[in-house]
């Protein structure tokens, strides 16, 4: 029994019998047999309502168990009609595998990761948003970058080269490695006119599952510009390779497509 509780109960209790005992000790004659009766009545209400108010509060685990049973659902710890993270996270997930060029969605989606402390899949989602053309420096800086793989930089393009692509044209970067097959190891697209902008190669851009960046120790970057569904043939050969650069610890590259080499 809760001690407030009881002590509350015990001082109703005894007021109500000081209630009923006040018409026994004043024994004036003036009084009448209605005026007895209604102190009496009192104190049988006053009794009633502390019997009642410890029935309730005299059980605090019921307070608890309604707001748990109204508050939670069993099982699950979330409150009802409030959707949890992990639900959000999973439709999100849905949502960009039907729309992957969605970059804005593949921020708050490495965000969602991160919250969740998922900061591996987080680097990768950000790397995606990034290819997309959605960064976030603030947040960049505050994840772990847990990729031991990764290749940063921007390409640009000089102004006598723009005047040589079209708006259907397309930008690829890529990385080979220095000794391996001839197959790009991550590959980002872009259209053309986003030119310049920031890049990230890394696993998350790999072509093939098992053909991943982090496979190679040195590889060469290039940029080029790509005609509509020809991802193979450059456009007047405007393209941009750089040296030979490692892997893990790589420098901050400055790619200029048309620019004299």
């Amino acid at each position: 029994m809760n001690s407030v509780f009881f002590v509350t109960t015990l001082a109703m209790a005894l007021l109500a019998v000081a209630f009923m005992l006040q018409p026994l000790a004043k024994r004036s004659v003036s009084r009448t047999r209605g005026m007895v009766r209604l102190p009496i009545l009192a104190g049988i209400i006053v009794v009633i309502l502390a019997i009642s108010l410890y029935s309730f509060l005299g059980r605090p685990d019921m307070v608890t168990e309604t707001v748990h049973s109204t508050a939670t659902k069993p099982g699950t710890g979330k409150t009802d009609g409030v959707p949890s993270v992990a639900s959000l996270l999973t439709g999100l997930e849905e949502r960009l595998q039907n729309s992957p060029d969605d970059g804005k969605g593949w921020l708050l989606l490495a965000k969602t990761y991160q919250h969740l402390g998922r900061n591996h899949d987080a680097r990768i989602a950000y790397d995606k948003a990034v290819a997309l053309g959605q960064t976030d420096t603030a947040f960049a800086e505050s994840i772990e970058n847990s990729s031991t793989a990764q290749i940063r930089g921007h390409v640009s393009i000089s102004d006598e080269a723009r005047t040589l692509i079209s708006a259907d044209d397309s930008v690829f970067i890529f990385a080979r490695a220095i000794d391996g097959p001839p197959m790009p190891l991550a590959v980002v697209q872009r259209p053309a006119t986003d030119l310049p902008f920031d890049f990230v190669l890394s696993d998350a851009q790999a072509m093939v599952p098992d053909n991943v960046l982090s496979a190679a120790k040195m590889v060469t970057v290039t940029a080029k510009i790509s005609a509509p569904k020809d991802a193979l043939r450059s456009v007047a050969n405007l393209e941009v390779r750089s040296a030979a650069v490692p892997t893990a610890n790589s420098p901050y590259l400055e790619l200029v497509i048309g620019a004299a080499q």
